[in-house]
């Protein structure tokens, strides 16, 4: 049995064959605990512990290509949309970016709407003026109307195209592959989970110390206080040790069987170029359903629309200043009929 020696009260004794007895003993007693307990069974399991390893190992690279794949396949979809077609179509492209600037300002002025029925605001006549007048800009306006048409089909297209993208998956076009990868990954997460009960290694770790230890005690020359911590250090990992034994012992069947089971899985593993050309293709197909919507798209405001490409652009920009400016008039009064309340308040608080 070890009996646990504090080096808190080694610090305290100033006789030296006193302190090199402590240590000496101490040692003793854990080097024959672990010549009795660990030597053996790390002898016992250790190729165990290598044979899993090695699996894990080779299951690593698989995976963690995988997951390079996947990541790279969601930034695609991530970058793909319909403008890198619209680059080619001058017209429509500044239409749906008219359309764009068109929303901001629509949204800032329906929030300003919401704003001015709000008491502090509502009988600013000012104001109230100021609104009335922006109002009529949205109002039967023929190049906003079909600007906001061809916007709203955009914006559908969009959704459907992100919809679509969606689907393109391993596990949807590829399901043969995906079941493949994800057993790669299963049996990837279990060896680690079967490495992490096997306390082969920590108990080379102890072994190797203790052999240090050992050899460092022959010294003439020794500073016990420092050996003795690391003693101390080595008993509360050997206790560990034993209470892990308990639990590996009980999974060694199970840990045996999925030795048996995959110690050639090297040779029947996807090969890195045949999972690179599935991801390629995921992307091939994800350009298909880019192209194939941008069609419709131009299907759909070309014949049910009625799309007239013939825009005066000129005009277009001209309004769309006039909202921004009226949009940042209004704000201007909003930020006057506060100030002016703020300043009241303040006022009536110093009388």
């Amino acid at each position: 049995m070890i009996l646990p020696v504090s080096s808190f009260s080694l610090k305290k004794v100033n006789n030296f064959n006193f302190k090199s007895n402590v240590v000496i003993t101490t040692f003793e007693d854990l080097d024959s605990s672990v010549n009795k307990e660990i030597v053996p069974f790390v002898k016992d399991n250790q190729q165990l512990y290598y044979d899993v390893g090695k699996i894990g190992y080779v299951l690593q690279h698989v995976v963690q290509l995988k997951k390079k794949n996947e990541t790279d396949l969601f930034q695609y979809k991530f970058d793909q949309n319909l403008m890198g077609f619209l680059k080619n179509d001058d017209e429509l492209s500044k239409i749906i970016s008219s359309a764009e600037k068109f929303d901001i300002y629509k949204r800032d002025y329906d929030r300003f709407v919401k704003m001015a029925s709000m008491p502090l605001y509502s009988e600013n006549i000012q104001l109230k003026n100021k609104i009335d007048d922006v109002t009529l800009l949205y109002k039967d306006n023929d190049i906003l109307n079909q600007i906001s048409l061809v916007s709203n089909v955009y914006k559908k297209s969009i959704e459907n195209l992100q919809d679509s993208l969606d689907n393109i998956t391993l596990e949807n076009l590829y399901p043969e592959v995906f079941k493949q990868t994800k057993d790669y990954n299963d049996k990837y997460m279990k060896a680690i989970a079967f490495t992490c009960l096997n306390p082969c290694y920590d108990g080379l770790k102890i072994i190797n110390e203790m052999n240090k230890i050992k050899n460092e005690l022959k010294s003439k020359d020794i500073n016990y206080l420092p050996i003795l911590n690391r003693l101390e250090y080595l008993q509360s990992q050997y206790y560990k040790i034993i209470e892990n034994k308990k639990s590996f012992y009980e999974n060694k069947p199970d840990i045996e069987k999925f030795v048996f089971e995959n110690k050639n899985i090297e040779n029947s593993l996807l090969k890195d170029d045949n999972l690179n050309q599935v991801y390629d293709a995921l992307k091939v197909e994800c350009d298909k359903k880019v192209s194939e919507l941008y069609k419709n798209f131009k299907s759909e405001i070309d014949t049910r629309l009625g799309f007239n490409q013939n825009i005066d652009f000129l005009q277009c920009e001209n309004l769309l200043q006039r909202l921004v400016k009226a949009n940042s008039e209004i704000a201007e009064i909003f930020d006057s009929i506060k100030k002016s309340y703020i300043a009241k308040q303040y006022d009536n608080i110093q009388n």
